[in-house]
């Protein structure tokens, strides 16, 4: 499995350095309305304790500067669907994927994503 499910979520890291390149980007929205939307990144090295191949990332009012096959260098925190953000609240899914972990990004890095 290239991503990590729901049964993973006690043995992940709360904090993960991500470098890799953006396969799929949904932008979200901010503004009268938020909703977030997310990027799949496909990694581009090991990450210590996040033994997988990719990695969903919400995001915060990502700029649509960002396309697909874009390199990024953030830092991501695991989303615990607790979080008080409109974007982490409400956020785009990828479509025929369930029972997803995400990572998050804050508006800073999802600033860095270009």
């Amino acid at each position: 499995m290239d991503y990590p499910k729901s049964v993973n979520l006690n043995t992940l890291p709360d904090e993960i350095h991500v470098t890799g390149t953006i396969r799929e980007i949904s932008y979200g929205y901010c503004g009268i309305l938020c909703q977030g939307g997310f990027i799949k990144v496909d990694l581009d090295r090991d990450v210590p304790g996040y033994n997988f191949k990719s990695v969903y990332l919400i995001t915060a009012c990502l700029s649509e500067d960002a396309k697909p096959n874009g390199k990024v260098d953030v830092k991501a925190t695991l989303h615990t669907g607790r979080e008080e953000e409109c974007y982490y609240k409400s956020f785009d899914m990828p479509k025929n994927i369930d029972d997803m972990i995400f990572y998050k990004l804050s508006e800073v890095e999802t600033q860095k994503v270009r």
